[in-house]
């Protein structure tokens, strides 16, 4: 795990990027966040799977996001679920960077409808939001085990530019940094369950479907790394 400190006082916000070693966009943006000193509060900056990473793969005994709050004597994940869990408990807010093999607009992730989550969800600079039900989180991933702690999932063609800004403009949202950020309209997605069955062509996400008795907003279709066609959403 590489671990940065810039900064100093309040707010005290997290950016861990890598939590599956073939993400590579968070390490990208960290690289870049590095050598930036906010002008307000602490950054930390955490490079999570440093293994995994070596081999490029998305993790090598466990799935990382789907162990938390870990184990300090379990296998890799869960000792770095575990220490991250620690790490994390102190801090205002948490940032967690993903990229997704779904041919997809990035969006946020939250799992929690408590203020803060939402407030923090508000200041990225993307127009669309999903939360996440408790059937479909199950309270496993970092930021189930955050005070205020959302997630961006980036199309893996993103550039890590375009990405560093999206986080360094949430970043300045939060008074960070300073400079301006222009305001984003933004949807809310409640996703309520996953569709198991194969398709007969491409689904578009976030574009209203009908499938039978179903009618939803797909997510993370085209996602290789899941065992099911996508997750279904509700627009809220």
């Amino acid at each position: 795990m590489q671990h940065y400190t810039i900064g100093f006082g309040s707010p005290r916000t997290a950016v861990i990027g890598c939590q599956h070693g073939d993400e590579l966009i968070g390490r990208d943006i960290i690289e870049r966040l590095v050598t930036v000193r906010p002008d307000k509060g602490t950054l930390d900056l955490i490079i999570a799977n440093e293994e995994a990473i070596d081999v490029r793969t998305r993790f090598l005994d466990s799935d990382l996001n789907r162990i938390f709050p870990g184990n300090s004597t379990g296998n890799r994940e869960e000792q770095i679920a575990a220490d991250l869990t620690h790490r994390l408990k102190p801090f205002d807010y948490v940032i967690d960077v993903h990229s997704t093999t779904a041919c997809t607009q990035s969006f946020v992730v939250i799992t929690g409808l408590d203020e803060q989550a939402k407030q923090l969800a508000s200041l990225v600079p993307l127009p669309k939001v999903v939360y996440m039900e408790p059937q479909i989180a199950q309270g496993r991933s970092l930021i189930d085990h955050a005070n205020a702690g959302i997630s961006i999932e980036f199309d893996e063609r993103t550039s890590p530019n375009h990405g560093y800004n999206v986080v360094l403009g949430a970043l300045k949202a939060m008074g960070m940094y300073h400079g301006t950020v222009s305001a984003v309209m933004q949807e809310f997605y409640s996703v309520y369950g996953v569709l198991r069955e194969s398709v007969s062509q491409p689904l578009v996400n976030f574009k209203l479907t009908a499938l039978g008795d179903n009618t939803f907003y797909p997510v993370f279709f085209g996602e290789k790394a899941y065992a099911f066609t996508c997750m279904m959403a509700k627009k809220i």
